[in-house]
């Protein structure tokens, strides 16, 4: 996972936290926290697998 991606879903995190993010915020932070777990889980195997879920950021 990129750095925006990492950045975002910190953010995205606090928000959540204080009760201040949308429907689709929260659903966007869901999303993030599934790639960056499959990620994590991928980086701990030794291989990289495609996953279901994925959020393109754009600016």
């Amino acid at each position: 996972m990129d750095g925006n991606k990492v950045g975002r879903l910190s953010t995205l995190f606090e928000q959540v936290m204080a009760k201040q993010a949308s429907i689709n915020e929260q659903f966007e932070r869901q999303v993030l926290y599934e790639e960056f777990m499959n990620d994590s889980r991928n980086n701990q195997q030794g291989e990289k697998q495609a996953t279901g879920r994925q959020l393109r950021l754009t600016r």
